[in-house]
This record gives structure tokens, C-alpha cells and sequence, in this order.
């Protein structure tokens, strides 16, 4: 199986991410909270730029939460970072 990476210009970045924003709000458009989890460092600034799309589509509250993995022992101490005001 030989899978070539395809790279993204911003603009279909930008696409992805709103789709994925719409698929998140439709799925938990009747919850009064939402908790968006990115995986620190990469996947917490994908989560980011949801939340920063959620926010224009959700009447939600939406918190942003960052997950630090030891990537040479990931089931050590998985350290998670949210502020619940």
C-alpha cells in the first residue's frame, strides 16, 4: 500500500476546519458546554482553530483544554490543562 502525503494550502486547511467545527456543532448542538481537547502541541493548535470556528456556529460554552503525553511513556501521568470559569 503506498500512500503519498499531500500537502494542504490555507485555504483548504480552512475548509477542513470549518467542516469539522459543523460536524462537532451538529453532533452537540442541544449541550450547554463543549470541551475541545488537543493533544499539546500540534493538536492543541488544530483545536484552536475549531474553537475559534465553533465559537461563530455554537451558542455553547466551549472550553479548550491542551493533554500533554510523555511520548516515551504515554500511559505516565497524562497531564490535562483547562481553566472551567
Amino acid at each position: 500500500m503506498n500512500k503519498k502525503n499531500k500537502i494542504l494550502n490555507q485555504d483548504q486547511i480552512n475548509k477542513i476546519v470549518k467542516r469539522i467545527a459543523f460536524q462537532i456543532h451538529e453532533k452537540n448542538n442541544n449541550e450547554s458546554h463543549i470541551f475541545l481537547i488537543g493533544v499539546h502541541k500540534n493538536g492543541y493548535t488544530l483545536a484552536e482553530l475549531i474553537n475559534k470556528e465553533l465559537k461563530l456556529i455554537s451558542n455553547s460554552v466551549i472550553k479548550l483544554c491542551s493533554l500533554k503525553i510523555n511520548k516515551k511513556n504515554p500511559l505516565k501521568s497524562p497531564e490535562l490543562n483547562f481553566d472551567l470559569k
